[in-house]
């Protein structure tokens, strides 16, 4: 039971927490996502009402309920652009999102492999310049 918001609307901490949320199902039974550590630790929880499996679908998903999806800003603004969404800022003050590659020890060295990481790391820095 919650008032549906506008664009206009300022979320509180209170309505962010309460309104129902989309998260990644968790990779590993019994721990927790970092969004979800990291309000545990700050002393709150939010209602995550839905998990997905598949995170690509997610922005899919919330075209179709009142879902609210907390993930980091360059996801989001293709999506905001092909889907009819609105992001809002989150009144909670979360730690910057890392990223990490990781691949198998036997591709470690493999020339293919090297250049991948590589054009990948650079536009990841290209990203965050932005």
């Amino acid at each position: 039971p919650y008032a549906r918001r506008t664009a206009s609307d300022a979320m509180t901490v209170e309505d962010y927490l309460s309104l129902p949320h989309v998260a990644p199902s968790q990779m590993m039974p019994g721990h927790r996502g970092v969004i979800d550590a990291f309000l545990e630790r700050a002393g709150m929880r939010r209602n995550v009402a839905v998990e997905s499996a598949y995170f690509g679908l997610i922005p899919y998903m919330l075209m179709q309920t009142d879902l609210v999806l907390t993930t980091g800003r360059q996801f989001m603004r293709f999506y905001e652009r092909t889907l009819p969404l609105k992001t809002f800022t989150v009144p909670v003050r979360f730690p910057p999102m890392r990223f990490y590659q990781l691949w198998h020890e036997r591709v470690h060295q493999a020339p293919e492999h090297k250049w991948l990481r590589d054009q990948l790391t650079a536009v990841a820095k290209a990203l965050v310049q932005k």
